[in-house]
């Protein structure tokens, strides 16, 4: 039913993990399946520098989320920014169900839900583990 490269994202899922000091943040929950995706960016000088996902879903919003990580890595933040809903679904090939988009579409929708990410105002000291204002 699906292709082989949907499959072969799902079985071996690239860039899944977070990064450690991510500038960029987007989630995206499907609230019709309960799947959800969180999309990590390092962005530097308008490229972006590192490309991580975390969540759970399907077989078609996991494959999703590795195929965006991979595809945004290196790519101009600006490029990222105007990816169309429709560009990424071809990604997928024709064998999609209409009905499966919205899980194609889920590392997409986190995608554009990006917001910079703040400094913590908390400073966490290790020999005492508690959490005090910097």
């Amino acid at each position: 039913m699906y292709t082989d490269l949907i499959l072969d994202h799902y079985e071996q899922p690239r860039h899944k993990g977070v990064l450690p000091t991510p500038t960029h943040r987007g989630v995206w929950h499907n609230p019709l399946c309960g799947d959800a995706i969180t999309l990590e960016l390092v962005i530097a000088d308008g490229v972006i520098q590192a490309a991580c996902w975390s969540g759970h879903g399907c077989c078609l919003t996991v494959a999703g989320a590795s195929m965006l990580a991979e595809r945004l890595h290196g790519m101009a933040a600006s490029e990222a920014c105007h990816l169309e809903s429709d560009t990424f679904l071809s990604l997928f090939g024709d064998d999609v169900p209409h009905s499966r988009k919205g899980c194609c579409l889920v590392a997409w929708h986190a995608l554009q839900s990006l917001e910079h990410v703040k400094p913590s105002p908390c400073v966490i000291d290790s020999t005492t583990a508690t959490a005090s204002k910097s």
